[in-house]
């Protein structure tokens, strides 16, 4: 399970996992962002480096994350 917080100076933002390869196993559109948390359950994916890609307003961030 990773949590995902975005800044509430953002009202929208998309969340994406993806593997080494550009699949994408988890996505989400958030609006009307009050800066709460956002759950991915990864407990279904392989064991490996996974990149979390956060889009919201002008920004976009990626954080690797590793399931083991």
């Amino acid at each position: 399970m990773i949590n995902v917080v975005i800044p509430d100076i953002y009202t929208s933002a998309e969340i994406t996992i993806m593997d080494v390869t550009g699949r994408v196993v988890g996505q989400k559109s958030v609006t009307d962002n009050k800066g709460e948390v956002n759950q991915f359950d990864l407990g279904g994916v392989a064991r490996g480096v996974y990149l979390v890609r956060i889009n919201a307003g002008d920004d976009a961030h990626n954080v690797k994350v590793i399931v083991r």
